[in-house]
């Protein structure tokens, strides 16, 4: 029943008193008084116009920030769309930028298998192969057709019945009633699991509350040609030029996409597609003007928080939109008429809901109400609406997102209205970051999944095939350029891609570089070297940081130490630590105050070796490569895109260069700058500006265990296990094996491992006396277990609390420091 509350049973303030003057009050009124009052209202609906454009600019609405995440959106469906099977785009308004930095970021994606093409006229079918000829019959719903199956350009009917089922295909086809084979489903892996089943007649799979957003995957089929039933909009009479005719001519190139969709009141529902039109509706959002942006934000806040019916979409807003911009003039589109626009779009909708008929704007004999809104709906609906319309501007009072309401309230207030534009303030330059770091994220995602993890299983160890890939790569970047991805222009392409090339760079240059150290031919090994060099300064800061992790490794300290003085320090103590190596849930919250900018130069990214890279590896890192050892898993888990990290060291390129710090300086014997870089480490790690934080304090675990600092290193260890168990590191990770095991790719343990044998067998005791059972440290020496004489306790309580663990660690151990004796007496003589 709370559906069926108007406007005014919610609590609606009541509308402007000078608005509710009465026909019969205002025939009383002389002609100069009614013409003042018209004068007075239109002024006072300026005024609120003005108002509000200022304030949505200020908080997000705004071309800048649109601009913004309409280009990024574009990288990354570029990246996605070259390193995946499918070409990849971002629909929807998150993507569209017809959104608030204060909204919730639902994310809807298209992914288009071009396996197989969507023809409309059986000449265009592919005369090798598959095609999927459109089908529309009497009786097919507008806006819908269905897909005959073409082999060789001859289409399919029950005949060929038995050449589709030795293929495979049959579970997904079926024989309509005139004896033609009628695609329902995808054919080809891997659309052909339980989430993309059709059944429930759902075009997306749905993913809730993933990273607190919802996100809708659809895929789909293309024709790269018009559809013949928006024939009419291409000549359709638009008196104020809108869109353009190049504007028309540039989206009757984008073809149209088939989803799987078929009309709620079809009976052949389970065997129809639904005509997409969503590129040339992105196409005209990326358009808008500033003022019918803002226009569109509104009436999306109005849906939201003021109507809030399910008959009525976002996409029913946003049809209605682009017909009253069609048949309006721009004139109309102005800064002082921006409520006068959303009250034009609030009553074309009013029109439509008391028709039920809703327009498709592409289609327009598509209803796109059918489904959504019955004669109850239509009743509730039409109430809701005049009753927005009669209360006027004041509805924005119930406008919870961005703080609209609390802005009319404020409208009194000065103090209150400059706090509330401090907080969005924040809140947008945080919505900027996000944005600009979702494309770094992206473009990590295709480096270490698509290109890095894929190429090196398909080398299966060898070093010049991954060598010869990465060079492949290389060249397809180069080609993809030269051309286009996903409809976008050469500059957009080439922009995208450029994205990639440093860590390729950096990844061939490393591996050159290991390759080379093998060498036994000085001058071969010269050459690769030097050529390696060229790719490492392409490859950005951890390019920089890769080569001279490969100068230490072949002694050149001093020349590390000149190019550790290049490197600007504060930039890895202060720049936000970025990662895509696995996903943490505590990431997303890191703190504001750790955002400087926006720039991917300003942005401290991961450090990873693969296992053909082990020559260049600092000692302490490579700890981190077997930290897989112990551990079986199934192939299927092995090859899991979210665990392959565990197959290669990856460190911060803050923590890696206080590392590379550390190992030189200790090299140079400058031993105050050692410890000020291992200070530093620590330091990090309390901000929690690391993302891989058990690999940092493994590191900072191995500088104690080099100096004999055992129980400063034991505390790192155990630090180390406590943030391997968080539940942090199990989020992205679904199977149960995966769940249970992940604490245990942690390379603490072969740390302990040598701590252990350092103690009991090398017997190289630590420079700080500490206690074996409650690790307290101490200045004094401190009493020793009487029987190794290695074990020491600060008490007799801890002695007797430890005795179980270490009688037989006792025993062994001096047992074998007999057989140590021996030995050296024996090689002695």
């Amino acid at each position: 029943m709370e559906k069926c509350k108007t406007l005014m049973c919610r609590g609606l303030l009541p509308k402007r008193q000078t608005k509710n003057k009465s026909c019969k009050d205002k025939r009383h009124v002389p002609r100069s008084s009614q013409e003042a009052l018209a004068n007075q209202l239109c002024s006072d609906d300026e005024d609120d116009s003005v108002w509000l454009f200022e304030i949505l600019d200020s908080f997000g609405a705004n071309d800048d920030y649109r601009k913004t995440i309409q280009r990024e959106s574009i990288k990354r469906e570029i990246l996605q769309t070259f390193g995946g099977y499918l070409t990849c785009y971002y629909m929807g308004s998150t993507f569209e930028g017809a959104v608030t930095p204060d909204e919730p970021n639902d994310i809807d994606f298209m992914k288009c298998d071009e396996m197989f093409p969507v023809i409309q006229d059986i000449s265009e079918a592919k005369m090798s192969g598959f095609s999927l000829l459109i089908i529309q019959e009497l009786d097919t719903p507008d806006g819908y057709v269905k897909l005959q199956l073409v082999y060789d350009g001859i289409p399919c009917t029950s005949t060929d019945w038995l050449l589709v089922r030795f293929i495979g295909m049959h579970k997904y086809i079926k024989i309509d009633r005139v004896g033609r084979i009628i695609v329902f489903d995808f054919l080809m892996e891997p659309y052909i699991d339980d989430l993309f089943s059709r059944p429930k007649n759902k075009p997306a799979v749905k993913s809730e509350k993933y990273y607190d957003l919802n996100m809708d995957t659809v895929i789909s089929y293309r024709c790269k040609t018009w559809p013949k039933e928006a024939q009419e909009w291409l000549s359709r009479k638009r008196h104020h030029c809108w869109p353009s005719t190049d504007m028309i001519q540039e989206l009757q190139t984008l073809g149209f996409f088939v989803v799987r969709k078929g009309h709620p009141f079809s009976p052949e529902i389970d065997v129809e597609w639904r005509i997409s039109l969503s590129l040339q509706e992105r196409k005209l959002m990326f358009n808008l003007t500033d003022v019918q942006h803002k226009c569109y934000i509104v009436l999306k806040m109005l849906n939201r928080d003021v109507i809030n019916l399910e008959c009525i979409t976002t996409y029913h807003w946003k049809t209605c939109l682009f017909y009253v911009i069609e048949k309006s003039s721009s004139n109309d589109w102005e800064k002082n008429k921006l409520w006068h626009c959303i009250i034009r779009c609030i009553k074309l909708m009013l029109r439509w809901v008391k028709r039920g008929f809703c327009p498709n704007y592409f289609i327009p004999r598509e209803n796109l109400f059918d489904g959504r809104m019955n004669a109850s709906w239509r009743l509730i609906s039409v109430n809701v609406l005049e009753e927005l319309l009669n209360v006027g501007f004041e509805c924005l009072l119930l406008v919870k997102r961005n703080n609209i309401g609390d802005y009319v309230r404020s409208r009194a207030s000065l103090d209150w209205y400059v706090w509330l534009q401090s907080n969005s303030k924040k809140v947008y330059n945080e919505a900027l970051y996000n944005a600009n770091a979702a494309t770094i994220h992206t473009t990590l995602h295709v480096f270490n999944t698509a290109i890095l993890e894929q190429l090196f299983n398909l080398a299966n160890g060898n070093v010049v095939l991954f060598v010869y890939c990465i060079w492949y790569i290389l060249g397809c970047i180069q080609h993809a350029c030269s051309s286009t991805i996903s409809g976008h222009t050469h500059y957009e392409t080439k922009q995208s891609l450029s994205l990639l090339l440093p860590y390729i760079y950096t990844c061939l240059a490393s591996n050159v570089s290991a390759m080379a150290i093998y060498n036994q031919n000085y001058q071969v090994r010269d050459f690769l070297l030097f050529g390696s060099f060229i790719y490492f300064r392409g490859g950005k800061l951890p390019g920089h940081l890769k080569f001279i992790s490969v100068l230490y490794a072949i002694g050149l300290y001093t020349d590390c130490e000149w190019w550790l003085h290049q490197l600007d320090e504060e930039c890895f103590k202060y720049n936000p630590s970025f990662c895509n190596c696995r996903y943490i849930k505590s990431d997303s919250t890191m703190a504001y105050e750790y955002i400087i900018n926006t720039s991917n130069l300003k942005v401290l990214t991961c450090v990873s070796f693969l296992p053909t890279e082990i020559a260049i590896i600092p000692n302490a890192l490579i700890f981190e490569m077997f930290r897989h050892f112990g551990i079986s898993l199934t192939h299927e888990d092995k090859t899991y895109a979210y665990c392959c990290w565990h197959y290669r060291a990856v460190v911060d390129c803050n923590i890696f260069f206080f590392l590379l710090k550390y190992v030189t300086k200790e090299k140079l014997r400058c031993f105050q700058e050692c410890e000020n870089a291992r200070l530093c480490i620590a330091i990090l790690l309390f901000v929690k500006n690391v993302r891989h934080r058990d690999v940092a304090n493994n590191l900072l675990a191995w500088t104690f265990r080099s100096n004999y600092e055992t129980p400063l290193a034991l505390m790192c260890l155990a630090k180390s296990w406590e943030i391997s168990n968080s539940w942090d590191l199990c989020f992205m990770i679904f199977t149960d094996e995966m769940k249970q095991k992940q604490y245990q790719f942690n390379s603490a343990k072969l740390h302990m491992l040598v701590i252990l044998y350092s103690i009991w067998y090398a017997r190289k005791p630590s420079i700080i006396h500490f206690c074996f059972q409650c690790f307290s440290m101490s200045e004094e020496e401190i009493p020793k277990c009487s029987r190794c004489k290695i074990s020491t306790y600060c008490s007799k309580q801890c002695q007797i609390a430890n005795w179980k663990k270490h009688k037989r660690v006792c025993k062994i151990v001096r047992n074998y420091h007999t057989v140590q004796c021996l030995i050296y007496v024996y090689t002695s003589n």
